[in-house]
């Protein structure tokens, strides 16, 4: 949907009902200017308040193209990518734990290549929402 500030657009599956009872949904808001990506991911009931009798663990991953880079800022509030055209962009979150780790780029068809993702790790018990953005940092 439009808005006066961007557009956002949301999305759900329901892979974790049989094991879980949770239902996935993620809210992605694009500022107008390309300059911000604002996303919620959440864990909740289909039409019920969900309590699992232990901590479910979780992880958002999100892949980053082959050649950037990524920095863990100190105390690990936000992460500092940068992209090849010398460009920064910082991505920070709430609700889980941020980390960089190795991953693999498949989309190339020169084979598979070396590449870096942001991992926010958490736990939940129920309802739970892990709140990210992406912002390109100034020049």
């Amino acid at each position: 949907a439009a808005g006066p500030d961007g557009d956002q657009l949301d999305l759900g599956h329901n892979g974790y009902v049989r094991e879980h009872g949770l239902v996935h949904r993620r809210r992605l808001m694009l500022k107008k200017d390309g300059t911000r990506l604002e996303g919620a991911d959440s864990l909740g009931g289909v039409r019920r308040v969900v309590r699992l009798s232990r901590d479910v663990p979780f992880a958002v991953h999100f892949h980053l193209a082959p050649g950037l880079k990524a920095a863990l800022a100190p105390g690990g509030g936000w992460v500092d990518v940068g992209l090849a055209d010398g460009s920064r962009w910082r991505f920070a979150a709430e609700g889980a734990e941020i980390s960089i780790e190795p991953s693999v780029h498949y989309a190339d068809a020169s084979g598979p290549a070396q590449a870096l993702q942001i991992v926010l790790r958490g736990a939940c018990w129920g309802e739970t929402e892990v709140r990210w953005s992406f912002e390109k940092a100034a020049a």
